[in-house]
């Protein structure tokens, strides 16, 4: 009856080990889940800042190439001025 109780007491006793590193472990998670849930947040929000940025128009700088190829030069006038 002794040795019965004894390997009883030393079964409570491990699954109260158990039970604490399960909670230490639920703790860790929890901590983990909220840390991720954080991490989401931020990447939303910069996300939503990027979307929200006005793209360059590629007529503009098809604007500005056209411009800029339009200026007289010796090849096209077949002059130089040097």
């Amino acid at each position: 009856l002794k040795a019965k109780s004894q390997r009883s007491e030393k079964a409570v006793e491990r699954l109260k080990q158990e039970a604490d590193e399960s909670d230490k472990l639920n703790e860790r998670l929890q901590v983990e889940i909220q840390n991720l849930q954080k991490e989401i947040e931020r990447l939303k929000r910069t996300a939503d800042r990027s979307s929200e940025r006005p793209k360059a128009s590629l007529a503009a700088s098809d604007e500005r190439l056209t411009t800029a190829s339009s200026f007289a030069t010796p090849r096209t006038t077949g002059k130089c001025y040097f």
